[in-house]
């Protein structure tokens, strides 16, 4: 395995986030652009719990990936996130979820990395798998993936 799905399986401050939503709905809401979907949900002035979108995901990760599939009608954004520790991930599971649920009303499931498809897994041990996702927050700068 190589060093970032060792660090992924091993620690307790990354999380996996899986958003499925209708082809149809993600088309009409975010212009059919995955990394739309990403900017609404990290960068938007929209206010929940009096703390924008933007201010929420500064605060509480530090580092990230994701990427995107369709399985038959829906698309999958597969998001892998690093908390930076400020509240407990219980809590912070939950406010993510909520947020998601926010902006599309839609399944979403959180879990540790260790329970990634073995899809992820192939993608994640090799260089050309790794050109399949988008990094995110201050993963550009530290060249993690």
């Amino acid at each position: 395995m190589t060093k970032i799905i060792d660090q992924l399986m091993e620690s307790q401050v990354w999380i996996m986030v899986e958003v499925r939503m209708k082809i149809s709905s993600f088309t009409k809401q975010f212009n059919s652009s995955v990394s739309n979907f990403y900017r609404t949900l990290s960068n938007s002035p929209r206010m929940f719990m009096n703390i924008t979108y933007r201010s929420f995901f500064k605060k509480n990760f530090c580092e990230g990936f994701y990427r995107s599939s369709i399985l038959q009608n829906d698309v999958s954004v597969i998001f892998f996130l690093k908390s930076t520790e400020n509240i407990p991930l219980d809590r912070l599971t939950r406010e993510l979820t909520l947020r998601i649920k926010k902006l599309v009303l839609v399944p979403v499931v959180i879990s540790h990395p260790n329970c990634m498809s073995e899809t992820d897994k192939q993608l994640l041990t090799s260089r050309e798998g790794l050109k399949n996702y988008q990094k995110i927050l201050s993963t550009y700068q530290k060249g993690r993936i």
